[in-house]
């Protein structure tokens, strides 16, 4: 294993974390413990590369095709690379306002990489269940029109991704990205019934990336 450039999620710390969390997905595909097929992961993935978008640097390649620990020492390699990613997403919501008053090119990016982490574990079928449950509250939301807007439609969705999250730990990303944006929806009024309708819009485009970047059906 190598042991001179530090591990991989340093490896990959200064890169933008949208680069980092297609890294996470597309590293979860290399098999280390073949030789052959490890070597040959880069030119084998070339095409999935260049469809989303990642440059392959040789600095990650060397660190890739010279990995000599354990499968479970990979494991954790990754996991450490998806709990840097998921800190940075953290560290983003928290400092929004709120959801309306968010760059939507922030937005989209954010939902590319929780998409990106998601789609290594989490099947389409289960995150569907989730964007099912926040279609039922924005039916109800839009009923009640923006004068009559109530955040509980919104404070109960954290309620099915505690139970999400309890049930598949797969799902323990989209629970830690997705619950304090709910926090950040404000209360009632206009301003609530707009910060529900980014958040509907953000949960949807990573609902889109989880399968754009091939979560499994």
């Amino acid at each position: 294993m190598p042991t001179n450039q530090g591990n991989l999620s340093d490896l990959l710390a200064s890169k933008p974390f949208v680069e980092q969390a297609i890294w996470y997905r597309m590293l979860n595909k290399a098999s280390i413990s073949d030789k052959k097929i490890k070597n040959d992961f880069f030119e084998n993935n070339k095409e999935a590369f260049q469809n989303y978008f990642l440059s392959v640097d040789e600095n990650t390649k060397r660190y890739v095709q010279a990995w000599e620990g354990s499968y479970h020492a990979w494991k954790e390699e990754l996991n450490k690379l998806k709990e840097q990613v998921i800190n940075i997403l953290y560290q983003e919501i928290k400092k929004m306002d709120y959801p309306s008053s968010a760059d939507a090119t922030l937005l989209v990016e954010l939902a590319k990489a929780i998409g990106a982490i998601l789609a290594v574990n989490l099947k389409t079928s289960q995150i569907r269940r989730f964007l099912g449950a926040v279609m039922e509250s924005e039916v109800g939301v839009k009923k009640e029109g923006p004068g009559d807007f109530n955040k509980a439609h919104a404070e109960y969705l954290k309620v099915y991704l505690a139970y999400a999250a309890g049930r598949n730990e797969s799902a323990m990303p989209l629970l830690r990205v997705l619950e304090p944006m709910i926090s950040k929806i404000r209360n009632n009024g206009q301003q609530g019934w707009n910060d529900f309708n980014v958040f509907v819009r953000f949960v949807r485009s990573i609902v889109a990336y989880h399968k754009f970047y091939g979560g499994s059906e």
